[in-house]
């Protein structure tokens, strides 16, 4: 029996030694794992910020500028028709009293053309107004895709994360059960080294014993 006891203790001196290393080995491997996910959620971020920008950009330069460029012409349009009327109430005060209807004509004229005009860019501006809003909807509507697909990887991570923690708390608990076998192996190795020790000193006072009563006989 105390055979096999020391067989016990000898393969623990072995294993556990072993089991330490491994579980130092897989809490060097959690460390890592933790280590690249806090890299790739950086990486995650930035390739969202990357991804808007010039979608953004690119929704700007699209839409809104075109139609910044297609106003700017027509606004341009309205101040040469303003010219011309004023060249036309020029040319009614300096020309005589009896061709002034005929003046009063040309500028009403002009007055109804741009009127017209003013109209006309009205329409086109409510159409431009109406793509524009569209555009942009289906702009928002992909960054807000493009979002939820970054916030799924950034919610992914995130578990990655909590789930370490738990390892590693796991981990921690581990070694200190570790910790606490090792001491109680400990205790037990001194106790039995203290027990074979107390055998040994009693095989010995024996053997002493019968040496001496062999002599005195």
């Amino acid at each position: 029996m105390q055979i096999l006891s020391k067989i016990n203790l000898k393969l623990a001196a072995i294993i556990l030694p072993v089991t330490v290393l491994c579980l130092i080995s897989i809490q060097q491997a959690h460390s890592q794992v933790v280590k690249d996910f806090s890299l790739n959620g950086n990486n995650l971020a930035s390739s969202i910020a990357n991804t808007l920008k010039p979608q953004i950009q690119n929704t700007i330069e699209t839409t809104i500028q075109p139609y910044t460029n297609q106003v700017n012409t027509y606004i341009s349009k309205i101040d040469n028709y303003q010219k011309e009327v004023d060249s036309y109430q020029k040319q009614l005060s300096a020309i005589p009293k009896t061709i002034e209807q005929q003046v009063d004509k040309s500028v009403s004229g002009v007055t109804r053309q741009v009127q017209d005009e003013i109209d006309n860019i009205t329409v086109q501006v409510k159409n431009k107004l109406d793509d524009l809003k569209n555009e942009v909807n289906a702009a928002i509507k992909s960054s807000i895709q493009t979002l939820t697909w970054g916030m799924l990887g950034i919610d992914g991570l995130m578990t990655a994360v909590i789930t370490w923690f738990v390892v590693r708390r796991v981990t921690r608990q581990l070694n200190k059960e570790i910790a606490n076998l090792t001491n109680i192996i400990s205790g037990l190795e001194t106790q039995i080294s203290q027990s074979v020790e107390s055998v040994a000193d009693g095989v010995r006072n024996q053997i002493n014993t019968g040496i001496t009563d062999s002599t005195s006989k």
